[in-house]
């Protein structure tokens, strides 16, 4: 089997025994792709698998590495996907930007405002993500988090820009 998906799917289960077995073998595993486009990052990121994340980027994982499919996602956008706040400080922690863009222009805090997820949405915006960025369809967190009637984030989102 694919050494790519064997850690993605290392990652996804929080096997983190079996990840450093991996890296031990071939530490270039840590940045690589798995056939899907993703990194072991994004998986652990999007199963909410906090140790394993904690693993991947002690070895080197990119918390910026782009998915090479036709989301052009981040691992912060699979964290956030996930309802992983933990995951997501950890990654802005390890450098991954607030802002980062999804291929359609969405950022993590437009997800978290789409989820409902305050939780998430108070970390990305304490670590200065943008509440103003619009995705390619020009709407943004505030107004997506109104089409879904997400009541926490609006009021969130308006106690951050008075």
């Amino acid at each position: 089997m694919d050494p790519e998906l064997l850690i993605s799917a290392a990652a996804a289960n929080g096997k983190v025994d079996r990840i450093l077995e991996l890296l031990d073998e071939d530490p270039g595993l840590a940045k690589s792709y798995d056939p899907d486009g993703w990194t072991a990052l994004h998986v652990a990121g999007h199963f909410g698998q906090l140790e394993a994340a904690r693993v991947l980027l002690a070895a080197g994982a990119d918390p910026l590495a782009k998915s090479k499919n036709h989301l052009e996602n981040h691992p912060i956008h699979t964290a956030t996907a996930g309802r992983h706040a933990e995951v997501v400080r950890l990654l802005i922690e390890s450098g991954a930007d607030p802002d980062a863009t999804e291929a359609d222009g969405a950022t993590a805090l437009y997800r978290a405002a789409e989820r409902g997820d305050v939780g998430t949405a108070k970390i990305l915006l304490a670590a200065g993500a943008d509440p103003n960025l619009e995705d390619e369809s020009g709407r943004g967190p505030f107004l997506i988090a109104l089409e879904k009637g997400n009541e926490e984030i609006i009021h969130l989102l308006r106690s951050y820009e008075e």
